[in-house]
């Protein structure tokens, strides 16, 4: 009786139909899974289109894969609707989709190894020992790795070459690992400005600044020819252009936004925005994006133009998957500081505080005043909160004084870092690097 090879077909088709109904189930396993880990042709077809639209940021459901396939010319090499039909219901097997991912890539592995074994048999029985003891670590080592698909194990040495080669390139160029926002007091902070593979947390209370300070630091990279992404679930494109045009022309937000701008303004306000259009800046403003849209909109985006910072504003109007908020902004916070890593980008993502800020006699807020929105800090490299007195006492002392106050730095201290802010044009602007107050 002949021996057939591992395979498991039902467990293939159970992880197609999750995908089909389940997009975040993708990014839990997409480095675990290949198109050619999949026996029947059929459904390693299915999987590649799911895995291209992923990749396209675009949602796959039953419809849109048969649609691609279609065009393609290669849904009737499938079975056709039948293909479809005999699929089983997705929603029913999510409890056990880590379970089917693990036989799909056991089964792969298993015919890996039964695939170098009869080359190896075969090489010893027609070539040298030495050749065949070379053929077999060959191809054991390739069973291996493709065993371990997935894995980012790197050997200590390799890494340090790699950073100390780093180092001696920062010595002759200081600052250059960084990103630098034009806040001259918070690049000195932090070494030369935001880093690539951080999530940044910037808080603040309604109506403090936290969108502001995200569009002028995202403004001030784009300006430096570093493409950048904005995605907002509170404002509308129309409401972030007259921000940025305000924000970059000097005339007041209010005038712009009501149509009573005159004179010289006039030619200010299509000056900033005409130098605004040849930015590098990529707004989403799907108020309904889940983070898995985003996540696969960054990577399109980091793919097709070398995006280097996104800012999501903000995380609490994210939409959730279950009725535990604050659990699910933790998650939301995960997943965002492993796309800052993965795409090897920065994060910053936005924040309310609670209301326990309101309630106090002193107004500044704290990083406990974070915790109740999920594990939040925990998954951030930077933690900001923004503090405007004005906001609880006008006087003119205080105004358009701000303050940036860095509750959690990783990798450098925390400090309080002045600020200046605009009320006419909505803006902020960084003081000189000399200018901060220690933690």
């Amino acid at each position: 009786m002949p021996l057939i090879r591992p395979q498991n077909l039902d467990a293939e088709r159970a992880v197609i139909s999750v995908l089909l109904t389940n997009r975040d189930r993708y990014y839990e396993m997409e480095r675990m899974l290949r198109p050619d880990m999949f026996f029947g042709l059929d459904n390693a077809l299915v999987y590649k289109t799911i895995e291209d639209l992923y990749s396209e940021g675009r949602a796959p459901d039953v419809l849109v894969v048969k649609e691609v396939l279609n065009r393609g010319g290669e849904y009737d090499s499938i079975g056709g609707d039948s293909y479809f039909n005999q699929l089983p219901e997705g929603s029913e097997l999510e409890v056990n989709f880590g379970e089917y991912v693990g036989i799909v890539s056991d089964s792969y592995t298993l015919r890996r190894v039964i695939d170098a074994g009869i080359k190896i048999t075969n090489i010893g029985y027609t070539d040298s020992a030495v050749t065949a003891l070379d053929v077999m670590f060959k191809e054991t080592n390739s069973v291996l790795d493709a065993s371990s698909f997935g894995t980012d194990s790197f050997p200590v040495g390799e890494v340090m070459s790699e950073e100390l080669a780093a180092f001696l390139y920062r010595l002759d160029h200081p600052g250059s690992d960084g990103i630098k926002t034009q806040f001259g007091n918070f690049d000195l902070l932090t070494g030369g400005g935001l880093r690539k593979t951080d999530e940044v947390i910037i808080a603040a209370r309604p109506g403090v600044g936290k969108t502001t300070l995200a569009l002028r630091w995202l403004l001030n990279l784009a300006k430096q020819g570093i493409p950048v992404a904005f995605f907002s679930y509170e404002m509308s494109k129309p409401q972030l252009m007259q921000r940025m045009m305000s924000m970059e022309s000097g005339v007041g937000l209010t005038r712009i936004r009501g149509g009573l701008v005159s004179g010289a303004d006039v030619g200010k306000v299509v000056e900033a925005s005409t130098a605004i259009m040849s930015l590098p800046i990529y707004i989403n403003s799907n108020a309904g994006a889940s983070v898995s849209e985003v996540v696969a909109d960054t990577k399109r985006l980091v793919r097709s133009s070398g995006i280097q910072a996104i800012a999501v504003d903000y995380l609490q109007l994210m939409p959730h998957r279950t009725e535990y908020a604050t659990q699910d902004l933790g998650q939301i916070a995960r997943r965002l500081k492993i796309l800052a890593m993965d795409s090897d980008i920065t994060v910053l993502a936005l924040s309310q505080l609670n209301r326990m800020v309101e309630m106090r006699s002193e107004k500044i807020p704290l990083l406990s005043d974070l915790r109740q929105s999920g594990n939040l800090e925990e998954h951030a490299d930077i933690v900001l909160m923004i503090y405007r007195e004005e906001t609880y006492v006008q006087n003119e002392a205080n105004r358009g004084r701000a303050d940036l106050l860095v509750r959690k730095n990783r990798n450098g201290p925390i400090a309080t870092l002045p600020m200046r802010f605009s009320a006419n044009t909505v803006d902020f602007a960084g003081c000189a690097a000399e200018e901060m107050i220690g933690g």
